[in-house]
């Protein structure tokens, strides 16, 4: 009995984690039988489809036909053993706006070594990609600024210890200050 209770505790706690997810997941079975969907893929599947997933639903008839074969390319990889992830701007008829989503398929291993099911993951990144656009957008900007002003820029990049200068930085260094630079990156 007391076996019983933690399995439901446990059981209880792992749905509460998977329901406070900004990512709507969906627990696939090896014949496209939705096995188990959380709070966020009922909401977005009604927002965008009119209709909330549910247990025991085929993928394969809840999602638009148009996604069919990038969901199945990912699908068959994650049986293989392989996660994939893919990124996709789509629009919907019931909303005016594009939105840009993350898909991850992952695999579900047994513990004998084989792929039991998968798990897919779709999540909102159109704010991110909102940020990173109009972050790209002020950049342009800037540099326009600076080549007007006769500013040359340059960056440093930590990860990859490469440094990258704009036009105008090897115009000013080159003409300025007689340093040969002739290449945007030096290593």
């Amino acid at each position: 009995k007391t076996y019983e209770l933690e399995l439901e505790e446990t059981k209880a706690n792992a749905l509460a984690i998977l329901n406070t997810s900004d990512s709507a997941l969906l627990l696939i079975s090896k014949d496209h039988c939705i096995i188990s969907a959380n709070d966020r893929a009922k909401v977005l599947s009604h927002q965008l489809f009119r209709e909330p997933v549910k247990k025991g639903d085929q993928t394969l008839e809840v999602l638009p036909e148009k996604w069919h074969e990038e969901y199945l390319r990912g699908f068959e990889a994650a049986m293989k053993g392989q996660e994939t992830k893919s990124v996709r701007k789509l629009r919907f008829r019931s909303i005016d706006k594009p939105i840009w989503f993350q898909f991850k398929y992952t695999p579900v291993w047994l513990p004998d070594g084989s792929v039991n099911a998968v798990s897919w993951t779709a999540t909102d990144i159109t704010d991110q990609r909102k940020s990173e656009e109009y972050t790209l957008r002020l950049l342009q900007r800037l540099n326009l600024a600076n080549n007007a002003a006769g500013i040359g820029i340059w960056e440093y990049h930590f990860e990859s210890d490469e440094t990258k200068f704009d036009d105008k930085c090897i115009w000013l260094y080159e003409n300025k200050m007689g340093v040969r630079v002739g290449l945007k990156e030096w290593s």
